[in-house]
């Protein structure tokens, strides 16, 4: 089992990850459709900036409001990329700076129970890697988490229960069939993802059909 500082380090990984995918997009990228049914890249980065937000206030607080999660608003699409900058500096800040005995509640999972640090940076790093994998196939690039992140994601995605809790929002859907031994493949599928590794090919190019 990883420690907290590991995972802390293991999440930075992911939104390094993340960044690198960001940081070249385009204005005529922002307009492009991505597997999250109904959003542009634009709508995905304001939904990936305000989970930032929300994530960085119920870490530092212990809690945050259900508005502190929510997109960025669509009047504030200027300068996305920088405010995605911005976003993940204090996101890493207030991941860094917990202890690991916070209790943590996440208003958009559950209105009622509280999570442990290790869980929070397990989730967000299943929604950073996920996303990263939305950005990356809207702009017909590839993209495939290391063997630790997926390994983390993985167990976190196996968790991520079917049904009504995918209805409250587009960013995943449900479940579809993974024909395929891929790990990562086989995740995808399991958030509503439909990924195919080439015929023939080593690694899995994990491009939408």
């Amino acid at each position: 089992m990883l420690t907290n500082t590991a995972l802390v380090d293991l999440h930075g990984c992911a939104l390094d990850a993340a960044t690198a995918v960001v940081d070249p997009l385009s204005a005529q990228d922002l307009a492009l459709p991505t597997p999250c049914a109904g959003w542009s890249v634009a709508d995905l980065l304001r939904h990936m900036i305000g989970q930032h937000v929300g994530f960085a206030r119920a870490v530092a607080d212990g809690d945050a409001e259900l508005v502190d999660f929510r997109p960025l608003p669509a009047e504030m699409m200027e300068g996305l990329v920088p405010r995605w900058h911005d976003s993940t500096r204090t996101l890493r800040a207030a991941f860094a700076a917990a202890t690991g005995g916070e209790a943590v509640r996440l208003m958009e999972i559950d209105e009622e129970r509280t999570f442990e640090l290790r869980s929070v940076l397990g989730i967000h790093i299943l929604d950073t890697a996920v996303h990263t994998w939305d950005l990356a196939t809207a702009v017909g690039s590839s993209f495939r988490p290391d063997a630790d992140i997926l390994a983390c994601v993985g167990q976190v995605a196996d968790q991520v229960p079917g049904g009504y809790a995918r209805t409250v929002t587009n960013a995943f859907g449900q479940p579809l069939p993974a024909d395929s031994p891929d790990r990562w493949i086989q995740v995808l599928a399991h958030l509503g993802r439909s990924a195919r590794p080439p015929a023939g090919g080593e690694d899995p190019a994990l491009l939408v059909p």
